[in-house]
């Protein structure tokens, strides 16, 4: 402190100055620390701070800090569930088959088969944008509304992780399949609940069949070219398979003479020609030497071990072991079920009967002394070298076929193969009323092969419920036109020819014997209109029994699917842009999808929860995100934001209006509906949000919804804006179906002909949720990664700005200590003026003529009490000479002590009174 003393100016005019030049630097370094510190802190840091997030999110192989919360999608840590409620049906008995005469329904009461039938197209599509407000005339009275009752919730378990996962050489596109499997939980469910609980309510499967059908009516046919589906299958498949067997001994008789020849030719020798085959036959593994190209194509198929069959059934290089003697009795015509005795030549004989008869095979085993391993090599030949090499090509001959898949037609066209007999006499019992007639089209009508062929399996094959729809409409137009099917182009549907008159009356069997019996039973097993069905078939492994029927190929009706494996997904690392994180490249394997008839691009974040960091410094708010739900790409739109989460500040987004709008690309008919039908089995499946928020008044026409509200039935995410990462999402959905416009006219006009559903109304059938959201763990792990430096930057600006401030504080303090120490340096600076002055014009007597504003008042009054005082003292001596140093004025005082003007004045004022 005394070294401060010292150190400290003891005049005014140097305290002032230093105090100034302190005050100045301070204010400067408190200055920059104020406003250069946050910005410093802003750019630089932020600079780190944005290379750490990077880090922390971006996953370029498996040792990346977030690889695993991606390659598990959290499913373990932070389990994902599904909640389930249904819609039941609870006044069903107004709208099933048994339902009371509707007095307002539309149809007549003409017999269906006068009805006129439409264009029968396929357009899983029909339903496109309609003006709703024009059909509000034309709907139906209706006597009830359907009304809904809920039932649930059934919780399962979501699992999911990313398997082959692969990182392309330039780190910048990671490659995975998505495994998926549910598990149902059910003490999350609700009491007393079970997987098999039924549920009662609007069958989409059917409204799909009438979508590709127009009708019930044509339904019916659509069933019959599905029968001619399923018998041209079983001809391609147990007949021609089953008639090859038969022919085993024919095809060998008929084979193996001019072989047998052949080696008579070059041995000369009928007996040692037998000898020969026989031992090629059982053990060599390659034909014999010094053959020509056609002896050896003759030898083609006839080995038993032949080294070229892919079978490993012989024991080795050394043949099949099989003795000669056994061999010549195979082959001995008179021996009894040999290969050649006429019998099984005829019929096939018994060793085509012991490749599915136990006892027969055992019976030919004990007669022919063969081991286990002799019986499976010659079936094994019979079955697989000798059928393809002998059998089949002997078969294509015979009949002048292409292919041996052609012996089915010929059999369906003219019966050739079985010579007149039906394959229904063959098989007789194992299809239900099975009449010979549907089988072949008989004696009086013949097909050729090749024109058989063309009708049930070609482009246009009837077979296929679609094209035999087609075709029997052309039965009811006019100019039919039968060109596509290899027919003449115009034939008067009066007057058609023979094949077309057999046809017809085909088609009429199938009908009256198959179709409307198969029909009537698949609704009463569940395909019906409105149908009841368990909560396990409606989620996962729903077939329906008629769609079954019309379209076994798609005859699925389920919600979801489990235990899949999707195909191939490529996404962005984010690497090299940040920008770009986990947007795909390729989904199931697809760069754009045409599920709505028109290209489709994948684009869009992946559904695994993370977008572009430092959502803050998008000019748009919106994000860009591929929903796999909806199978397109979606805008999420900022909707506030949240801290409900563990503290953490979320954005929260919604999606955008465009979702639900009408939409010609879509084919959404109405506002607050996406379309589905063709990424669903083809099911007029459309999903909303729930209780049908958004969808107009007049297509809601059920009963049992809830009262919409914006966040109980949207979906939201909520995203971190630092990181972009997907902290919580609550995804809300409802699956509904729908009747068209005029459906009730137009397609129940058999079964349903009392039709009261309201057309141009959505039914809901689920409405499901899943919650997912960070645990604890993930939230801690959260803030010692980004948090706590956010905190810390936080903490180092408002310190970097308050030390500034308190420094710039001490600049202003040292600024007014410096005024006040200038103040005192000009009053003493005017005090040593005024006194050197007064000392002048004292002593130059030269007072008299000083002005009163040249001093002041206390001075001028000092002044003239001297005056006073002087002029006395002159008058007193007048005649000594005046004093040049007044000795009653303190000078000294005044110049040495520098005493403050009030005490020279007091001390004035005390001598003037003395």
């Amino acid at each position: 402190m005394a070294c401060l003393c010292r150190c400290f100016p003891r005049t005014s005019e140097a305290r002032w100055k230093m105090l100034f030049v302190m005050g100045t630097m301070f204010g400067l370094l408190g200055t920059l620390l104020a406003t250069g510190g946050p910005l410093f802190m802003h750019y630089t840091f932020f600079d780190i701070f944005h290379t750490h997030v990077v880090d922390t999110v971006t996953v370029s192989s498996t040792r990346s800090w977030g690889y695993e919360r991606w390659q598990t999608y959290n499913s373990e840590t932070n389990p994902y569930y599904l909640s389930f409620t249904f819609y039941n049906l609870s006044n069903a008995d107004y709208f099933g088959p048994n339902a009371p005469p509707n007095p307002f329904a539309t149809h007549d009461n003409t017999d269906s088969s006068n009805n006129t039938h439409g264009n029968t197209n396929n357009n899983n599509n029909s339903n496109s944008t309609h003006d709703n407000n024009t059909h509000n005339s034309k709907r139906q009275d209706i006597l009830h509304l359907p009304r809904y009752n809920q039932i649930g919730p059934y919780v399962y378990r979501r699992f999911k992780y990313k398997e082959d996962v692969w990182f392309h050489a330039d780190k910048e596109s990671i490659q995975y399949r998505d495994k998926t499997w549910y598990v149902w939980e059910p003490t999350l469910s609700c009491p007393n609940c079970s997987e098999d609980d039924l549920i009662t309510n609007v069958n989409p499967a059917y409204l799909k069949l009438m979508q590709h059908t127009s009708g019930e009516f044509q339904m019916q046919y659509a069933a019959g070219g599905k029968e001619l589906y399923r018998i041209i299958s079983f001809m391609n498949t147990t007949f021609v398979e089953d008639y090859c067997r038969a022919a085993y001994g024919e095809t060998l008789v008929a084979e193996l003479s001019p072989l047998l020849m052949s080696i008579d030719h070059t041995l000369n020798d009928k007996h040692a020609s037998r000898n020969v085959f026989y031992a090629v036959w059982a053990n060599a593994t390659s034909p014999p030497d010094h053959l020509t190209p056609g002896e050896l194509n003759r030898w083609r198929g006839w080995l038993l071990c032949d080294s070229t069959s892919k079978s490993d059934i012989c024991p080795g290089s050394t043949g099949s072991g099989i003795t000669m003697e056994t061999a010549r009795r195979l082959f001995a015509p008179e021996e009894a079920d040999s290969l050649t005795n006429s019998s099984s030549a005829t019929l096939g004989g018994p060793w085509a009967i012991a490749q599915t008869d136990r006892f027969v095979r055992l019976e030919l085993q004990r007669r022919f002394d063969l081991t286990e391993q002799h019986m499976d090599i010659i079936l094994n030949w019979l079955s697989s070298h000798f059928q393809e090499y002998l059998i089949e090509p002997f078969l294509v001959r015979k009949f002048n076929l292409t292919i041996i898949a052609d012996l089915a037609y010929a059999q369906w066209g003219n019966a050739t193969p079985l010579k007149g007999q039906s394959i229904a006499d063959k098989y007789r019992g194992l299809f239900s009323r099975g009449n010979p007639e549907i089988w072949f089209l008989g004696a009086n009508f013949t097909f050729t092969t090749s024109m058989a062929r063309t009708f049930l399996s070609g482009p246009f094959g009837v077979s296929n419920p679609d094209n035999a729809l087609a075709f029997l409409y052309e039965f009811f137009v006019p100019n039919p036109d039968f060109t596509r099917w290899g027919f003449a182009s115009t034939i008067d549907s009066y007057q058609l020819s023979a094949p077309l008159t057999a046809l017809r009356y085909f088609d009429d069997l199938i009908i009256s014997n198959y179709t409307g019996i198969r029909i009537q039973l698949a609704r009463a097993l569940g395909g019906d209109l409105i149908t009841q069905r368990s909560v396990r078939d409606l989620l996962w492994t729903c077939s329906d029994p008629l769609l079954e029927f019309v379209y076994p190929e798609d005859s699925s009706c389920y919600l979801m699917k489990n235990n899949t494996v999707s195909e191939l997904n490529v996404v962005n690392s984010g690497i090299s842009h940040i920008s770009q994180i986990y947007q795909y490249e390729r989904w199931q394997d697809q760069t754009s999808i045409y599920v709505w008839g028109n290209e489709l691009p994948v684009r869009g974040v992946a559904n695994g929860g993370q977008f572009e960091p430092f959502l803050m410094k998008k000019h748009d708010e919106s994000l860009t995100y591929w929903e796999d739900y909806l199978m397109r790409t979606v805008d999420l739109v900022r909707q506030g934001e949240t801290d409900d989460n563990y503290d953490i500040r979320l954005w929260r987004y919604v999606y955008s209006p465009e979702t639900w709008a009408p939409s010609e690309f879509f084919y959404q008919p109405v506002n607050g509906m996406a379309n589905m039908t063709n990424s669903s089995n083809t099911l007029p499946f459309y999903w909303s949000e729930w209780n049908m928020r958004g969808v107009p008044k007049e297509n809601r026409t059920v009963e049992g919804l809830d009262p919409t509200d914006v966040l109980s039935d949207s979906s939201c995410f909520y995203v971190e804006p630092y990181t972009g990462f997907l902290m919580q999402r609550e995804s809300r959905f409802a699956v509904n179906t729908w009747l068209p416009w005029e459906a009730g006219q137009n397609w129940f006009d058999v079964y349903y002909r009392q039709h009261r559903l309201p057309d141009g109304g959505f039914y809901p059938l689920v409405r499901w949720s899943e919650t997912v959201k960070i645990n604890k763990k993930q939230a801690d792990e959260f803030y010692n990664q980004v948090v706590v430096v956010l905190f810390v930057r936080t903490i180092v600006t408002w310190a970097t700005m308050a030390i500034g401030v308190v420094i710039c504080g001490t600049a202003l303090l040292l600024w007014v200590m410096a005024g006040r120490y200038l103040w005192v340096f000009q009053q003493e600076k005017s005090h040593f003026a005024l006194a050197t002055a007064t000392q002048r014009m004292t002593s130059q007597d030269d007072f008299l003529f000083l002005e009163p504003g040249d001093v002041s008042a206390t001075l001028v009054a000092r002044l003239q009490q001297q005056q006073l005082r002087r002029s006395s003292q002159l008058a007193q001596s007048s005649t000594r000479p005046p004093s040049r140093k007044p000795t009653n004025l303190r000078w000294t005082s005044i110049n040495t002590e520098r005493r403050p003007l009030s005490e020279s004045s007091d001390a004035c004022s005390s001598e003037t009174t003395s």
